[in-house]
């Protein structure tokens, strides 16, 4: 309880297909996580929107870094609940 949990969020595509931008929307408990901060992203009360573009060098991965704080013990996860 109280310590920070490192989340990482990567999106590929095929090999030869690039990615422009990603709008996903994750959701976690919030009884037992608090988001904290992250790459292109923002939310709370159970639901992140992380939202960001490639740099246009037409890369097939993006990766997003998520950083939130536990609130009671046990285990908990994070979801994707849509996505574009």
């Amino acid at each position: 309880v109280g310590d920070e949990v490192n989340v990482t969020m990567k999106i590929s595509a095929d090999e030869g297909t690039a990615l422009g931008n990603a709008n996903v929307v994750l959701t976690y408990p919030s009884e037992k996580l608090e988001f904290v901060s992250g790459t292109d992203s923002d939310g709370g009360a159970g639901a992140v929107r992380v939202h960001g573009a490639s740099n246009g060098s037409g890369t097939a991965l993006l990766e997003y870094n998520l950083k939130f704080k536990t609130l009671s013990a046990g285990t908990a996860s994070v979801g994707i609940d849509s996505y574009e």
